[in-house]
């Protein structure tokens, strides 16, 4: 549309037309016999006579065709959208694919696609086969103090492993493991001498045998959440049900959970992920796909989980890291300059977003080799590991504990020295790959299959007291010899590993600042006031079904949820509802800052952590100080809005409607009433776009331009002229009350800071606006 406007008809009408696609996606065969298998986790395989061709590739695909028996494909069609936003997924993960036809096959794999799709792998699969083409500012990604003897001459490691391994004389490059099909300029590509011919035609993928029409395939993948996860829903902890049971993970001081262990080519395993719990709030390395779905299954709250550590930017490393960047709220992504340089360009060919986008969607704390890094109070210490493409790796500390992490790495010391005596590495580089590399109380350490991975044969012959320390991972269990005393890290929440660190008041107060840094209204408070706020705080602990506060009662604290989940409910006529509440969600603001009564009964679901603060702390911190007063504006427009019932015209929106709670108490800060009579005006064409609305009651409608023809918008419709909102401008509509009506406005400034705060809905918007 030519205004770019977003309403609650076009947010629908998108979702319908996405459901229908969902349906008919890859399984419409057109001659009879013609075999189409979905596979478990999108995508489909085509039965042709030159073998199978798959169309999509979301993340471990291949582990499909494994196990369902069926012959992992060599030819691929890459879908028209490579990158699925509600999920955060990668669908047209060719690596590994790629990767297992010629390591496991030694054939080439033959992706079906746009030219602009081929410059994006290519682009894509340099990052990933053969790693960055340069490293000029590689310096950047060391201390000033750090031996110069022992940095890696990064572009000689990479040429070191990117050879041929059938024909070591022969240099490893895209051609090796992969061919294209391109369309022409009639839409066909023609494989194998035409023998099968694929064509694009008004969203669809046609596939011939020979002269015959055998498959019609929407181009548009399908997502199929793994069967364990069918009960929970990606971008939100939801009302629990019969299905959804109440789950909460308490994490420790220190420990590690693994999400998964294993490799990308093993079919019974998941991949390789991990949870680092510092101070009880997690820091993720590598998100495996599909993790943000895990941890909600785990009961794990995505609010304790802020930053996340890549490792490297292979396919079975990075696949759900963007997921989480598009999650919930910002996080912060630690890594290396160099490692995040790859990052950016692969998933900027792959989403088609601008690399200073993408930038925007995160914050970025460089991870500096030779430095000490704290992370909620725990010492980090990187070390860039020994692979194919750049790597780090670390061991982090608390206390007098402290966890190994090798990342992926080639460990063996008889070949370690033939790379000295060959060029590739300095002796003091084969030092620093060694050393303090077995003290540490817990050890997590990759065992794949060399060069690029640390052959079984190493710890086979570690001393005894080692081994005892020694999880092994990125490795598939059948593959770990027996009668060593070796084991695998086991996945799940049940098998976290726990390091036993001396509790301390500096641990507490560690957590309570950490609580406080993920609440947004508190986002602009001093430092004497988050001072005077720490000190005041109470801990409250409720077991199950207690009752915190009642509706009705008189009440004097504002409370923080530390831990657990909090049921908020109201029966009263006119005002019935009910919402679950969470780690870093907040209630009793209008016993601060209202009339003092509750004006809802919240009940602990599970066992419950809370920090209480009482009124007249609560005034003594925030009503004599200027930083204090964005906090009890908010809160009152917060206490309004829920005394309006915001919270149910969000629930009436199908996009606000799935956010989390904690993103939709954001929301709900920022709605401001606004009433007008029949005939008024909401805005004017030429005016300046500061807002957006939400339709409370009442009836609006455009008046006097083309989008009049949209009709009427009712309670729960969003309506705003994005490209203004998004770039600056005026309106190119005007907007009328055709009833007396009541809408709530979220003014211009707060709602970029909002999209800000949340990058999905960030890339959602954006996207609106540039389909429109």
């Amino acid at each position: 549309m030519a205004c770019s406007i977003t309403s609650e008809k076009d947010l629908e009408q998108v979702r319908q037309n996405a459901q229908l696609e969902h349906m008919m996606s890859g399984s419409l065969p057109i001659a009879a016999g013609t075999k189409i298998k979905n596979l478990p986790r999108g995508g489909c395989v085509v039965e042709t006579s030159i073998g199978n061709i798959q169309y999509g590739m979301p993340p471990e695909t291949v582990k499909d065709c494994m196990n369902l028996g069926i012959e992992v494909p060599i030819h691929f069609i890459i879908p028209t959208n490579r990158f699925d936003q509600t999920y955060g997924l990668n669908v047209a993960e060719f690596e590994f694919p790629a990767y297992f036809n010629f390591f496991i096959r030694r054939k080439r794999v033959n992706l079906i696609c746009s030219e602009e799709a081929q410059r994006a792998v290519k682009v894509i699969f340099q990052e990933t086969l053969l790693g960055p083409l340069a490293f000029d500012d590689f310096r950047e990604d060391f201390s000033s103090s750090f031996d110069e003897a022992a940095i890696p001459d990064m572009a000689r490691e990479q040429a070191h492993f990117a050879k041929n391994p059938f024909n070591p004389s022969e240099k490893l490059s895209l051609d090796t493991l992969i061919s294209f099909t391109v369309f022409d300029e009639r839409g066909i590509a023609t494989i194998e001498g035409g023998k099968v011919r694929v064509k694009v035609e008004e969203g669809h993928f046609l596939i011939f045998d020979g002269e015959e029409l055998i498959a019609k395939l929407v181009d548009r993948v399908t997502i199929r959440v793994e069967s364990e996860f069918r009960d929970y829903d990606l971008r939100e902890m939801r009302t629990p049900s019969a299905t959804v049971p109440l789950r909460v993970y308490q994490p420790p001081t220190f420990g590690v959970t693994v999400l998964g262990c294993s490799h990308g080519f093993d079919p019974k395993g998941s991949t390789s992920g991990y949870i680092f719990w510092l101070n009880g709030r997690g820091v993720m390395v590598d998100p495996p796909p599909f993790s943000t779905v895990l941890l909600k299954n785990l009961g794990i709250a995505s609010t304790l989980i802020e930053s996340v550590i890549i490792s490297h930017c292979h396919a079975d490393h990075d696949a759900g890291t963007f997921q989480k960047i598009l999650d919930s709220q910002q996080i912060q992504i630690i890594t290396t300059r160099t490692i995040l340089g790859s990052f950016v360009r692969k998933y900027s060919a792959l989403t088609g977003m601008a690399e200073p986008y993408i930038r925007s969607l995160f914050t970025f704390r460089p991870a500096k080799i030779g430095e000490d890094i704290i992370v909620h109070g725990a010492k980090f210490r990187f070390f860039y590991s020994l692979h194919s493409i750049p790597c780090i790796g670390f061991s982090v500390s608390l206390g007098d504990q402290s966890i190994y992490f090798s990342a992926d790495t080639f460990y063996d010391p008889e070949g370690l020295q033939k790379l000295v005596e060959a060029g590739v590495i300095t002796n003091r580089r084969f030092k620093s790959l060694s050393e303090n590399k077995w003290n540490h109380q817990v050890i997590l350490h990759e065992a794949g299959v060399p060069p690029i991975h640390t052959p079984m044969k190493i710890f086979m012959t570690l001393p005894r007291e080692v081994i005892e320390r020694l999880y092994l991972v990125h490795v598939a269990e059948k593959d770990i010899p027996v009668g060593f005393g070796l084991k695998s890290a086991k996945p799940g929440v049940e098998n976290t590993i726990v390091l036993a660190v001396k509790h301390s008041d500096e641990y507490t107060l560690i957590q309570n600042i950490d609580l406080l840094c993920s609440v947004p209204i508190f986002e602009d408070l001093s430092v004497r006031c988050a001072r005077d706020l720490l000190q005041v705080m109470k801990e409250e602990c409720y077991a199950p079904k207690h009752v915190i506060v009642e509706e009705g009662t008189y009440g004097d604290k504002f409370y923080l949820i530390k831990s657990g989940i909090v049921k908020v409910f109201s029966h009263k006529a006119n005002n019935e509802f009910e919402r679950y509440m969470s780690v870093g969600d907040y209630f009793g603001e209008s016993a601060v800052v209202g009339d003092f009564m509750r004006h809802a009964t919240c009940v602990a679901a599970t066992e419950v952590l809370l920090l209480s603060i009482e009124r007249e702390d609560f005034w003594m911190i925030f009503g004599n100080v200027s930083s204090g007063a964005s906090v009890l504006k908010r809160l009152m427009n917060l206490k309004d809005s829920r005394k309006s019932s915001g919270f149910k015209v969000l629930l009436k929106n199908s996009l606000l409607s799935g956010l989390s709670g904690f993103q939709k108490t954001q929301l709900e800060v920022l709605l401001k009433e606004e009433s007008y009579v029949r005939g008024s005006l909401v805005w004017q064409k030429g005016e300046t776009v500061d807002k957006l609305v939400i339709v409370g009651s009442g009836v609006l409608r455009f008046k006097d331009c083309k989008e009049s023809e949209m009709g009427e918008f009712n309670m729960g419709d969003l309506i705003g002229e994005m490209d203004a909102l998004l770039k600056g401008g005026v309106h190119r509509t005007t907007l009328e009350s055709t009833t007396p009506s009541v809408v709530f406005a979220i003014k211009k400034t707060d709602f970029l800071h909002f999209l800000k705060r949340n990058p999905g809905l960030n890339v959602i918007f954006s996207n609106l606006l540039v389909a429109e």
